[in-house]
């Protein structure tokens, strides 16, 4: 058994052979000065001079001071461009040296890296964004060093989150920075807007124990075509990647590993069934549901490889606003059914068996939502049983024994949507919580949810039926 702590540093740490992972380019940044806050402080000092004749001594004085130092660094800032004082970061470590020094002479080695955190600043020039975006490398035998996000271009800053990835555990990572490593490798700006302790509790719910060790950062996959950029999420018998192909362009790969201790036959059936299954969500094409690209088996495990979503999920835009405005909330609930029918009314009919607000995002802007994650789908057969997928308390009776069926999305649908009314996962087994006092929550909604909620799958209402009734409000 794999722990949580072991899982994530195994997936972070850096590139033992180069014929399992992928290395990646040094990357050189040079220091830049802040010769807009000497000419800052020139004019305050000259204005204060002038306005208050008392301060005209001190003002000369310190106009004096600055422009000399306004002066020197100008003149060493062209130095430096020269000789190339600068910081190096690469697989080896992070150096600051002088063009004269020999490379090595200053590298610490990532080692000694204790936390990468994110640098509080107190005060900032007028022009500058109020938003603190300056990282710092915390080791323990050196100053701490930071690297100003600000001072690089978008291709810099990935350039930098993906030797983080490759060389740092994310244990050592403060949850902002980890925050903002996602973004910048999803292709979005690394910002901390938006951020709250939330989303650190988050991150600690997506990683579970394992009875797997997840792929490293810079691994190929796929016969090469994949390069896995970052672990996102991790599962008892499943994790979930960022990757790429060779043209740059971003995927998520969901990888599913047989169970620990399956005989041959049990795992090629398996894998027989994962091909077919997987074949047919690339076959799916909706515009709420995100595209599945490829799909392949490897080492052993199987992946399906689907497009990459920005944004938030449910969960935790949930988490974020606490309430869910009706209006927003009915326009999902019918996105959701949506998708709910195109599925069911394929041939055969597709279920999802793991529909919950984790699997869905909604981009507030648009107001429209993807569902993701179609790992768990299959092909609904009356007569077969299948295995246990889902999650507790958005699960129906029916799929703990293995026998999902459309009914059971209707279930999954009716534990979202009670979700987005209370901001608390349901209780699960057909219980629906009972409220002592007003809480402002919809009873015609709740209706639905008891309906969505019923034990037989007979008793809870068609996908249609939900339409109508939705549309109707």
């Amino acid at each position: 058994m794999v722990t949580k702590g072991e899982l994530i540093s195994s997936s972070s740490n850096s590139v033992s052979s180069a014929n399992a992972a992928q290395q990646i380019g040094p990357l050189t940044i040079r220091t830049a000065n802040k010769w807009k806050l000497e000419l800052f402080l020139f004019f305050g000092f000259l204005i204060a001079g002038l306005a208050f004749k008392p301060m005209v001594p001190c003002a000369i004085g310190w106009c004096g001071v600055v422009v000399f130092r306004t002066i020197f660094n100008l003149a060493m800032r062209r130095s430096w461009n020269q000789n190339g004082l600068s910081t190096t970061l690469s697989s080896d470590g992070v150096e600051s040296h002088l063009g004269a020094n020999p490379p090595g002479k200053n590298l610490v080695p990532w080692s000694q890296l204790r936390l990468l955190g994110l640098h509080r600043e107190v005060w900032r020039m007028p022009m500058e964004s109020k938003e603190s975006r300056t990282i710092v490398f915390n080791f323990s035998d050196i100053p701490d060093m930071a690297i100003n996000l600000n001072a690089l271009s978008s291709s810099e800053q990935e350039h930098l989150f993906r030797i983080i990835t490759r060389n740092v555990p994310q244990r050592v990572l403060a949850p902002e920075v980890l925050y903002m490593q996602i973004q910048s490798l999803s292709g979005e700006a690394p910002t901390t807007d938006g951020y709250t302790q939330r989303w650190s509790d988050e991150f600690d719910r997506r990683f579970e124990l394992a009875n797997h060790v997840s792929l490293e950062a810079g691994r190929n996959i796929g016969n090469g075509r994949y390069t896995v950029e970052l672990t996102i999420a991790t599962r008892m018998s499943s994790s979930t990647y960022l990757v790429s192909d060779g043209k740059g362009q971003r995927f998520v790969a969901k990888e599913l590993v047989v169970p620990f201790g399956a005989d041959e036959n049990v795992h090629e059936k398996l894998l027989q069934q994962f091909n077919r299954e997987a074949g047919l969500l690339a076959s799916l094409s909706h515009p709420l549901i995100v595209s599945v690209r490829d799909h392949f088996v490897e080492d052993g495990r199987s992946y399906v490889v689907m497009d990459c979503v920005q944004g938030a999920n449910l969960r935790q835009y949930v988490r974020s606003f606490e309430r869910v405005e009706k209006t927003i909330l009915l326009s999902i609930a019918l996105q959701l059914l949506e998708v709910l029918s195109y599925l069911h009314t394929r041939i055969p009919a597709v279920i999802h068996r793991d529909l919950t607000p984790d699997n869905i995002m909604y981009a507030s802007e648009s107001d429209e939502i993807r569902v993701i994650d179609f790992g768990a789908a299959n092909i609904y057969s009356s007569e077969g049983t299948g295995t246990l997928i889902g999650k507790r308390g958005y699960m129906p009776p029916e799929q703990f024994k293995g026998k999902a069926s459309p009914e059971s999305d209707v279930y999954a649908f009716g534990s979202t949507l009670l979700f987005l009314l209370t901001g608390e996962d349901p209780p699960g087994m057909c219980r629906v919580p009972e409220f002592a006092e007003p809480t402002g929550i919809d009873e015609n909604l709740m209706t639905i949810v008891r309906s969505c909620l019923q034990f037989e799958p007979t008793d809870r209402p068609a996908v249609g039926d939900l339409i109508a009734q939705f549309e109707s409000l």
